[in-house]
């Protein structure tokens, strides 16, 4: 085995150990959606059909999602919850050896292909938005960067194969799959100035995957494109929930989310690949990188998944700025300093991206046991037609653990009225007064109220106001039984 394919193996088992060791310092996952996704899983393992209506959210609403990830991990799984926090930390930490043998096809130097595949494992938001967290970009970032591999291998007829069926798992999968045909838009415009001309077969490919792509995610979220229009891109989201999620970039954020040196670095391989080099690649994973860039600015993706996949893009072209640096270091009378370069390159991953993101990773947390204990008991002790009221960061918790009817959860697309059911459920934990109260818990027929510790610090109470004294809710623990 060549040496760069071990240092590869060990960057590998550097990341997964990372993500092992964050991911089961405690039994429960780290988000209330990765338990959508895992109810969703036990209930395909169960009725052996897709969750297309779910009779506990919103206290009944069809519902949808991309079906290829819980098809796989419901397969790879039999249900089993350490292989579902395991599965996705493979798949993620898989995505180095996809990022290395990408930057080959475009570099001829090794370090800086291991240098980007590193950085990629590193990406601050990306590391905290996916560790721990049972969701479906844990597929789709493989298997976009695999499809990006794919791109220059097209002259073998099993990638071409491969290409085309990624190109179709790709939009059942997760709803950025349509960020593909953007990124071959852009890709196309980079190159309209005529420095580089793919081959016939790469732009009838792209051209068709990018068409399949778009016709089979119109299909799939047909009936919500026509209930919504173009504002199925914020998911049906509350006003303010949208609001916060599609904010506006800030400097600040751009650092702190995609990291100084894919930043720096990204924008140096962008200039050095298109305007130095012509690399076909840099053209490529710089349209990318400038897709998010233009979806970030214009506010039509979450500023989270932006700056996840601009860092991830940053990377990329981190590896080839290495690689063009080595290059002309090659050049000049100081060629001899080559021999210190790696040294060079370890310490500033290590210090600029390994032990940053490491730090911060290591803030996150698991959801609370108290939690976790109180709904997964509520499962045996409340009645089967119970309906359980709980802010929105728990909703998927009561369907979840309880297996019981809530108001509301963070599954927007097609839900009933969702702004209208946020602010009832806000006004309901904050007002005094009982009758408002018992105004809301009988327009939705709530049966219990739960009362977490994060509910109480969220709102800055110790107990519901309106319950004090009332003969209408009796509370016992963290729950209020409706009475009246």
């Amino acid at each position: 085995m060549k040496k760069e394919h071990v240092l590869l193996v060990l960057l590998f088992l550097l990341v997964l150990g990372i993500r092992v060791w964050i991911t089961f310092r405690a039994p429960q996952f780290s988000s209330d959606e990765a338990y959508f996704h895992l109810r969703a899983i036990q209930f395909l393992l169960q009725e052996k059909h897709f969750l297309s209506f779910d009779p506990l959210s919103y206290g009944g609403r069809a519902v949808l999602y991309p079906p290829v990830f819980h098809l796989l991990l419901s397969v790879l799984s039999f249900g089993n919850v350490f292989l579902l926090k395991l599965l996705p930390e493979l798949f993620l930490s898989s995505l180095i050896f996809v990022v290395y043998f990408l930057l080959r096809e475009m570099t001829s130097y090794s370090l800086g292909a291991l240098f980007g595949a590193a950085l990629s494992g590193f990406v601050p938001l990306f590391l905290w938005e996916t560790v721990n967290s049972l969701n479906s970009l844990s597929l789709f970032l493989p298997l976009l960067f695999l499809l990006f591999y794919l791109y220059f291998q097209l002259e073998k007829p099993h990638s071409r194969f491969l290409f085309f069926f990624v190109s179709l798992l790709l939009p059942f999968t997760h709803p950025a799959a349509i960020l593909f045909p953007l990124i071959v838009l852009f890709f196309l415009f980079l190159l309209a100035g005529g420095a580089i001309t793919p081959n016939k077969i790469r732009r009838e490919a792209l051209f068709f995957s990018s068409l399949l792509i778009i016709f089979l995610t119109l299909l799939f979220y047909s009936h919500a494109f026509f209930t919504y229009g173009f504002d199925i891109l914020r998911q049906n989201a509350p006003f303010n929930i949208a609001a916060d999620q599609f904010r506006s970039l800030t400097p600040l954020e751009l650092i702190l989310g995609v990291g100084i040196l894919p930043l720096v670095l990204g924008v140096l391989g962008l200039y050095f690949g298109i305007q130095k080099e012509k690399n076909e690649g840099v053209y490529l994973i710089g349209a990318f990188g400038l897709t998010s860039l233009f979806l970030l600015a214009f506010r039509l993706i979450p500023l989270a998944h932006g700056l996840l996949l601009l860092g991830l893009s940053g990377a990329v072209l981190s590896g080839f700025a290495i690689h063009f640096f080595f290059l002309q270091l090659q050049k000049t009378k100081f060629f001899l300093l080559q021999r210190f370069f790696p040294m060079l390159l370890i310490l500033g991953f290590t210090f600029l991206s390994f032990l940053p993101a490491v730090q911060q990773l290591n803030k996150l947390q698991p959801l609370p046991d108290s939690v976790i204990y109180d709904l997964s008991s509520y499962d045996t002790v409340l009645p089967s037609n119970a309906i359980i009221a709980a802010p929105l960061s728990e909703g998927h918790l009561v369907t979840a653990l309880a297996h019981r009817k809530n108001v509301l959860d963070s599954n927007f697309l097609l839900a009933p009225q969702p702004t209208e059911r946020l602010q009832d459920i806000t006004t309901l934990y904050a007002t005094w007064s009982e009758a408002k109260a018992l105004e809301i818990v009988h327009k939705y027929g709530i049966t219990y109220i739960y009362f977490s510790e994060n509910t109480a610090r969220s709102f800055s109470l110790s107990e519901l106001l309106f319950a004090k004294n009332s003969k209408c809710f009796k509370k016992g623990g963290h729950l209020y039984a409706v009475t009246c």
